[in-house]
């Protein structure tokens, strides 16, 4: 999973490590993190935000930041250990947005010929084949067919858009819903990798008021918690934030995920989709019983077990 930090900035490594324990990594590590994540937790990807930003074109073709050379991002791709798979985030909803295309292609021709990937947050846009290399979806905007797209799908939460059958991550609604889009959903629709555009949107900064008022107006849905998963640590005196029930529960729902993925290497294909498309169909047709959920991880974590006991 990759997420981001917004009142943070760039974190430090306690912070990061606040994510890293549940299976969740933000968008950015620095180079030398980046070593430190890698050997102690398993880091597989690093977005180069920390050193160019990310959303650089707006719907109407216009730039944020100066468009990354070839060779600068070419210089950066030298300072992580080699073979690190690298991308950067280059664009934000644009959706439809034909006049941000050729400053997304451009992008992503200096990026790849420097060996970087680009993500974008869009439905897959034929325009963009060859060019975006990790689509990362609303579930609202999931394509009915992924057969044919060039590249990896990712899914996306952000504000609880799209119609109410949809896994919402407020706070007041159940945590299986962060469960089943992290796990089993992600598996059954064919998505690779989960993004969630903030993790620390307290209402008052590291203070007290950030636990007694979860008012993220950013979003327009007073006290729905959307983008804050972790808690302030000066409150209760700690140097690291403290991990809220959704983010355990999405700490669950990827290892449901790597359990499926296991099973799938080992050419389980057939047993897998008996057990979890039951349980997570679609978007909008998936269990709201955490019972059968739970029947299903042990189910596959049973079926490990006979194959390497």
């Amino acid at each position: 999973m990759f997420t981001t930090w917004i009142n943070t900035g760039n974190p430090t490594d306690a912070q990061q490590r606040a994510l890293a324990r549940n299976r969740i990594f933000n968008l950015n590590f620095s180079p030398s993190q980046t070593l430190t994540f890698q050997s102690q937790w398993g880091l597989n990807r690093v977005d180069l935000g920390e050193s160019f930003g990310w959303n650089f074109v707006n719907c109407n073709g216009s730039l944020n930041d100066a468009i990354p050379s070839q060779a600068a991002m070419a210089s950066a791709v030298a300072n992580y250990p080699a073979g690190m798979p690298l991308d950067l985030y280059v664009s934000d909803e644009t959706i439809g947005c034909s006049a941000a295309w050729p400053n997304i292609q451009t992008i992503a021709n200096n990026a790849h010929a420097a060996g970087v990937k680009i993500l974008d947050t869009v439905p897959p846009d034929s325009h963009l084949y060859g060019y975006v290399d990790y689509w990362v979806i609303l579930t609202k905007d999931w394509p009915s067919s992924l057969a044919g797209i060039p590249g990896s799908f990712w899914s996306y939460e952000s504000c609880a858009v799209g119609p109410g059958g949809l896994p919402r991550w407020d706070l007041d609604f159940p945590p299986i819903n962060e469960r089943l889009q992290a796990g089993f959903l992600n598996q059954t629709q064919g998505a690779t990798g989960l993004l969630y555009y903030a993790v620390d949107l307290w209402s008052s900064g590291d203070a007290l008021g950030s636990y007694q008022n979860l008012n993220t107006a950013s979003c327009g849905i007073p006290g729905s918690g959307d983008g804050m998963m972790l808690y302030p640590p000066t409150p209760i005196g700690s140097s690291e934030a403290t991990p809220g029930m959704r983010l355990k529960a999405l700490r669950d729902g990827l290892q449901d995920y790597e359990y499926a993925q296991i099973l799938k290497n080992l050419g389980q294909g057939t047993f897998l989709n008996s057990v979890i498309v039951p349980v997570a169909t679609s978007w909008t047709n998936w269990t709201h019983d955490p019972a059968a959920l739970e029947n299903a991880r042990q189910q596959l974590g049973q079926q490990l077990d006979l194959l390497h006991p």
